[in-house]
């Protein structure tokens, strides 16, 4: 895998976004971020990325659905998936979505740095 990532931030809080951004930026990488995941999935449909980064609770669709439906076009697309607290179940249910990762909020920048790098090397 390339190093410099393109990924999708999808998060209906706009400080969570716009902190990922920044530190994707500063890591080199190019995020494209959407509030809404219904925007998100009609971009999807028709662009790719590298990585999904996405927030569980979110209203009218929640980060699980819509990485199910961005995995129709796109199978193999690894995924972070955010959240506040992540019960069991929820958490088995993701991986076996394939899910590569979790971030938990409130947001920590080492700790998003450090998930980026993992799923890079």
């Amino acid at each position: 895998m390339d190093d410099i990532l393109k990924l999708m931030i999808v998060d209906d809080e706009p400080i969570n976004v716009l902190l990922l951004e920044e530190i994707a930026k500063e890591m080199g990488h190019t995020p494209i971020s959407f509030l809404k995941p219904k925007e998100a999935l009609e971009w999807a449909n028709e662009n790719s990325v590298d990585l999904i980064l996405v927030d569980f609770n979110m209203p009218g669709m929640n980060g699980l659905d819509l990485l199910k439906e961005i995995k129709l076009f796109h199978p193999d697309i690894m995924s972070i998936m955010i959240t506040a607290n992540i019960d069991n179940g929820l958490k088995l249910e993701a991986l076996k979505m394939g899910v590569n990762d979790f971030l938990t909020k409130p947001l920590s920048t080492a700790e998003f740095q450090l998930r980026l790098q993992n799923i890079i090397h």
